[in-house]
């Protein structure tokens, strides 16, 4: 199972996802590797929330910043492990801080990066954050 990921307007509202500059997928091998390198650099974090007390949140809440967000968390981890969540842009913006502030220097050594792509998968997920941060923010599904 992959990741099938949305930019959101100011409203919540999915942006038109036949322009493939408003959507982002994840195959399921990869994710992980996504997670870890955004973990790495301080632009997620684990969160110790209850996911199982999900099902009780109503819409208003799906779009509320994480419950233990501080102003220098960027991405809670289940927002992106699992569907039907969306990430809002003050998480993404964090994230974006996060890691301009730790990024390596060398792209070879980004994550994703291996000696046949140099950094781009990962460039490609980071023009995503700038852009989905642009708006507001992304559905994750």
């Amino acid at each position: 199972m992959g990741l099938y990921i949305t930019i959101l307007d100011a409203n919540g509202q999915e942006l038109d996802d036949r322009e493939s500059d408003n959507i982002f997928q994840m195959g399921g091998g990869i994710i992980e590797l996504y997670e870890e390198g955004m973990i790495k650099y301080g632009m997620a974090f684990e969160s110790g929330f209850d996911e199982d007390a999900l099902a009780d949140w109503n819409e208003q809440l799906l779009f509320a910043e994480a419950p233990d967000a501080s102003d220098e968390t960027g991405i809670p981890t289940y927002k992106m492990s699992s569907s039907n969540w969306n990430v809002t842009r003050g998480e993404i913006t964090r994230a974006l801080a996060a890691w301009e502030r730790n990024k390596p220097t060398d792209p070879a050594q980004w994550p994703l990066a291996d000696e046949t792509d140099n950094g781009e998968l990962w460039m490609r997920w980071l023009a995503f954050l700038f852009r989905s941060a642009q708006y507001g923010g992304f559905n994750v599904s």
